[in-house]
Protein backbone atom coordinates (compact mmCIF):
# COMPACT_ATOMS: atom_id res chain seq x y z
CA UNK A 1 0.00 0.00 0.00
CA UNK A 2 2.42 2.60 0.73
CA UNK A 3 4.10 1.63 -2.42
CA UNK A 4 1.15 2.58 -4.62
CA UNK A 5 0.88 5.95 -1.86
CA UNK A 6 4.32 6.84 -3.28
CA UNK A 7 2.96 6.01 -7.04
CA UNK A 8 0.08 8.24 -6.49
CA UNK A 9 1.98 11.00 -5.26
CA UNK A 10 4.59 11.05 -7.67
CA UNK A 11 1.64 11.08 -10.36
CA UNK A 12 -0.01 14.25 -8.51
CA UNK A 13 3.41 15.67 -8.49
CA UNK A 14 4.27 14.58 -12.32
CA UNK A 15 1.13 16.89 -13.33
CA UNK A 16 2.40 19.57 -11.97
CA UNK A 17 5.87 19.37 -12.38
CA UNK A 18 6.12 18.46 -15.48
CA UNK A 19 6.36 22.25 -17.18
CA UNK A 20 7.31 23.93 -20.25
CA UNK A 21 7.66 27.94 -20.64
CA UNK A 22 4.17 29.11 -21.04
CA UNK A 23 3.19 31.17 -24.17
CA UNK A 24 4.01 35.03 -23.41
CA UNK A 25 0.60 36.65 -24.11
CA UNK A 26 -1.57 33.79 -24.24
CA UNK A 27 -5.11 34.58 -23.87
CA UNK A 28 -6.75 33.23 -20.38
CA UNK A 29 -10.39 31.84 -20.90
CA UNK A 30 -12.80 29.78 -18.57
CA UNK A 31 -13.47 26.00 -18.90
CA UNK A 32 -16.20 24.90 -20.83
CA UNK A 33 -18.83 23.44 -18.89
CA UNK A 34 -18.55 19.80 -20.83
CA UNK A 35 -14.97 19.85 -19.75
CA UNK A 36 -15.65 20.87 -16.08
CA UNK A 37 -16.77 18.75 -13.20
CA UNK A 38 -15.55 15.29 -11.75
CA UNK A 39 -13.10 12.87 -13.70
CA UNK A 40 -11.70 9.76 -12.65
CA UNK A 41 -8.28 8.21 -13.51
CA UNK A 42 -7.58 4.56 -13.39
CA UNK A 43 -4.13 5.11 -11.75
CA UNK A 44 -3.11 1.71 -10.56
CA UNK A 45 -3.27 -1.86 -9.50
CA UNK A 46 -1.68 -4.04 -6.53
CA UNK A 47 -2.47 -7.41 -5.27
CA UNK A 48 -1.08 -8.39 -1.95
CA UNK A 49 -2.77 -11.90 -1.30
CA UNK A 50 -5.97 -12.25 -2.41
CA UNK A 51 -6.76 -8.64 -2.36
CA UNK A 52 -6.27 -6.15 -4.82
CA UNK A 53 -6.03 -2.87 -4.57
CA UNK A 54 -6.92 -0.61 -6.89
CA UNK A 55 -6.03 3.35 -6.81
CA UNK A 56 -7.89 6.14 -8.57
CA UNK A 57 -7.52 9.78 -9.38
CA UNK A 58 -10.31 12.36 -8.94
CA UNK A 59 -10.26 15.64 -10.75
CA UNK A 60 -12.57 18.28 -10.67
CA UNK A 61 -12.11 20.91 -13.38
CA UNK A 62 -14.00 24.29 -12.92
CA UNK A 63 -13.65 27.61 -14.46
CA UNK A 64 -9.69 28.63 -12.95
CA UNK A 65 -9.15 25.74 -10.26
CA UNK A 66 -8.79 22.05 -10.61
CA UNK A 67 -8.62 19.79 -7.43
CA UNK A 68 -6.80 16.30 -7.84
CA UNK A 69 -7.34 13.36 -5.20
CA UNK A 70 -6.15 9.95 -4.78
CA UNK A 71 -8.23 7.40 -3.68
CA UNK A 72 -8.50 3.83 -3.04
CA UNK A 73 -10.77 0.90 -3.29
CA UNK A 74 -10.25 -2.78 -2.67
CA UNK A 75 -13.88 -3.81 -3.51
CA UNK A 76 -14.24 -5.19 -6.98
CA UNK A 77 -17.23 -2.92 -8.12
CA UNK A 78 -15.44 -0.15 -7.31
CA UNK A 79 -17.29 1.42 -4.58
CA UNK A 80 -17.24 2.93 -2.16
CA UNK A 81 -13.49 5.04 -3.00
CA UNK A 82 -11.41 5.81 0.19
CA UNK A 83 -9.66 9.32 0.45
CA UNK A 84 -5.81 9.40 0.21
CA UNK A 85 -4.71 12.53 -0.35
CA UNK A 86 -6.00 15.93 -2.16
CA UNK A 87 -4.74 19.02 -3.35
CA UNK A 88 -5.40 21.62 -4.68
CA UNK A 89 -4.16 24.14 -7.74
CA UNK A 90 -4.93 27.37 -9.69
CA UNK A 91 -4.78 26.60 -13.01
CA UNK A 92 -5.03 28.96 -16.03
CA UNK A 93 -6.43 27.80 -19.39
CA UNK A 94 -5.83 29.00 -22.42
CA UNK A 95 -8.04 27.83 -25.47
CA UNK A 96 -5.75 26.66 -28.88
CA UNK A 97 -8.13 25.83 -32.18
CA UNK A 98 -6.01 23.45 -35.14
CA UNK A 99 -6.67 25.53 -38.24
CA UNK A 100 -7.02 22.53 -40.08
CA UNK A 101 -9.43 20.10 -38.48
CA UNK A 102 -10.96 22.82 -36.23
CA UNK A 103 -10.26 20.38 -33.39
CA UNK A 104 -10.55 22.62 -30.06
CA UNK A 105 -8.29 21.51 -27.23
CA UNK A 106 -7.02 23.55 -23.34
CA UNK A 107 -3.76 23.87 -22.31
CA UNK A 108 -3.51 24.27 -18.36
CA UNK A 109 -1.28 26.08 -17.05
CA UNK A 110 0.40 26.92 -13.34
CA UNK A 111 -0.60 29.93 -11.89
CA UNK A 112 1.86 29.41 -9.28
CA UNK A 113 5.11 28.40 -11.87
CA UNK A 114 3.79 30.43 -14.89
CA UNK A 115 3.86 27.17 -16.86
CA UNK A 116 1.37 24.81 -18.95
CA UNK A 117 1.45 20.94 -18.34
CA UNK A 118 -1.10 19.78 -19.85
CA UNK A 119 -3.76 19.69 -22.78
CA UNK A 120 -7.25 18.79 -22.31
CA UNK A 121 -9.73 17.45 -24.98
CA UNK A 122 -12.85 15.23 -25.42
CA UNK A 123 -12.48 11.96 -27.38
CA UNK A 124 -14.39 8.66 -27.44
CA UNK A 125 -12.68 5.88 -26.76
CA UNK A 126 -13.95 2.31 -26.61
CA UNK A 127 -14.70 0.75 -22.89
CA UNK A 128 -16.12 -2.50 -22.67
CA UNK A 129 -17.25 -2.57 -26.29
CA UNK A 130 -19.19 0.64 -25.64
CA UNK A 131 -17.63 4.17 -27.35
CA UNK A 132 -17.58 6.54 -23.93
CA UNK A 133 -16.44 10.17 -24.13
CA UNK A 134 -12.89 10.79 -21.86
CA UNK A 135 -11.43 13.45 -20.98
CA UNK A 136 -7.56 13.02 -22.69
CA UNK A 137 -5.30 14.53 -20.79
CA UNK A 138 -1.31 14.87 -22.62
CA UNK A 139 1.26 15.58 -20.03
CA UNK A 140 4.37 17.48 -21.02
CA UNK A 141 7.02 15.06 -21.40
CA UNK A 142 5.76 12.28 -19.54
CA UNK A 143 2.57 10.84 -22.03
CA UNK A 144 -1.23 10.81 -22.08
CA UNK A 145 -3.82 9.55 -20.09
CA UNK A 146 -7.57 9.08 -19.60
CA UNK A 147 -9.88 9.90 -17.30
CA UNK A 148 -14.17 9.04 -17.09
CA UNK A 149 -17.16 10.41 -15.77
CA UNK A 150 -17.47 7.23 -13.27
CA UNK A 151 -14.14 5.23 -12.42
CA UNK A 152 -13.21 2.22 -14.93
CA UNK A 153 -11.15 -0.21 -14.50
CA UNK A 154 -10.10 0.88 -18.19
CA UNK A 155 -6.79 2.69 -19.72
CA UNK A 156 -4.61 2.56 -16.60
CA UNK A 157 -2.62 5.33 -16.24
CA UNK A 158 0.83 2.98 -15.26
CA UNK A 159 0.43 1.65 -18.15
CA UNK A 160 0.74 4.16 -19.95
CA UNK A 161 2.73 6.50 -17.97
CA UNK A 162 6.23 5.49 -16.80
CA UNK A 163 5.74 6.46 -12.89
CA UNK A 164 8.76 4.87 -11.74
CA UNK A 165 10.81 8.06 -13.61
CA UNK A 166 8.30 10.69 -11.66
CA UNK A 167 9.18 8.60 -8.36
CA UNK A 168 12.67 9.12 -9.02
CA UNK A 169 12.65 12.55 -9.38
CA UNK A 170 10.74 13.22 -6.30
Amino acid sequence: MHKMRGILLSAGIGLLASTVPMVAGAKTTNLPKSYQGSWYGYVSSEKTGKTTTRAFAKMTLSGKKMNYGVYYTTKANLKPLTWAMSFKVPVTVTKKVNTKTKKVTYRLGSKLAEANFATLSLVKVNVNHHQVTALREKIDGVGKVYAFRQPTKSHRWDKTLDLTDLMADY
